[in-house]
């Protein structure tokens, strides 16, 4: 669910992505690419920690400190992501964040409203937030055991 809201971005930024910043199609594939591998990690992590802070990022009020943290993170995760993997200098990747964040907040809001079921359903999830944390935080656990043994 959150790769085909993000799938749903490129219509929206590729023409300003090449005007703004001066991204040719391959770089801009790469900058949608590096945004989808951003949101899911950041979400994927933030989510362990319980479903508060992207409940109000996610949502029309303003961000309490949750929501900014998770903001923050996805801001920096997003700018690191640009220079170390598509080796944009500093500047253009902050250009870059700056002016997706806010779309990319703004997409998220209109789909989840600040309504746990509908967080619950882009993250892949049903029953309650306590089950989905469990799950999340039994997978991460279960990959970080399973990376020491080899598995």
């Amino acid at each position: 669910m959150i790769d085909a809201i993000l799938d749903g971005l490129k219509s929206e930024v590729a023409e300003n992505l090449g005007s703004k910043f001066g991204l040719d199609n391959n770089q801009i594939d790469s900058t949608l690419g590096a945004i989808k591998d951003t949101v899911n990690g950041t979400i994927e992590k933030e989510s362990s920690n319980g479903l508060e802070g992207m409940l109000n990022l996610f949502s029309s009020q303003d961000n309490n400190a949750g929501g900014n943290a998770i903001l923050n993170g996805l801001t920096s995760n997003l700018t690191s992501n640009l220079v170390g993997k598509l080796g944009f200098d500093n500047a253009k990747a902050s250009g870059i964040t700056q002016y997706l964040i806010p779309i990319i907040t703004k997409l998220f809001s209109d789909k989840v409203g600040g309504n746990e079921s509908n967080l619950l359903g882009l993250l892949g999830g049903s029953g309650s937030a306590g089950d989905m944390v469990k799950n999340i935080a039994g997978n991460l656990l279960k990959d970080k055991i399973g990376g020491l043994f080899g598995k």
